[in-house]
């Protein structure tokens, strides 16, 4: 056996696949990341990106023992089961995260991104890739672009001195002006 046949081997189509559908994953989570390290988010890129991955990688062994190991059980093997008990797992990750605190919830997003994160996940390994594309970046657009919807409603309709206090202690100090006159 050579050296080109022994890779062919390696990689056939089908790890190739499965080499697709992870990196799928990681990409989509790496963006969903992107955006909380821009909303200065502790989740971030590493963390949503490592939950996208391991949730597509578990899903495909939940594949793998559906149709090659199966006959080994009594019964056969549910295919359900992983992807069920990652939505679980990622539930219990994310209520880790949230935290009550000075009368205010927080990280209550970040939880959720992460959840939708183990969905993308799920869908990259189970192969529907348009779904999971589809489902980034509709979570772009509500974690990215429905916060600024969602600051301006509540700074013109529902004022929170509390809230207004915080944008006030993130607004960068104005500049000093300085004019230099010159005397002859």
């Amino acid at each position: 056996m050579n050296f080109n046949s022994l890779v062919l081997q390696i990689f056939d189509a089908g790890f190739l696949l499965i080499i697709a559908k992870i990196c799928l994953a990681m990409l989509l989570g790496l963006l969903l990341g992107l955006e909380r390290v821009y909303a200065h988010k502790t989740a971030g890129m590493r963390t949503y990106a490592l939950v996208a991955v391991a949730s597509c990688f578990f899903v495909i062994i939940s594949i793998a023992l559906s149709t090659g190991m199966a006959l080994q059980f009594v019964g056969g093997f549910n295919v359900a089961y992983i992807p069920g008990s990652i939505i679980v797992g990622i539930g219990f990750l994310g209520a880790g995260l949230i935290i009550f605190k000075d009368g205010h919830i927080e990280n209550l997003t970040t939880a959720a991104g992460l959840w939708i994160a183990a969905g993308i996940g799920i869908a990259t390994g189970l192969g529907m890739f348009r779904e999971a594309i589809f489902a980034t970046v509709l979570t772009l657009f509500v974690m990215g672009g429905l916060s600024f919807v969602e600051r301006s409603i509540r700074l013109k309709y529902f004022p929170d001195p509390e809230f207004q206090n915080s944008l006030e202690k993130t607004k960068k100090p104005a500049r000093k002006r300085v004019v230099k006159v010159s005397v002859k």
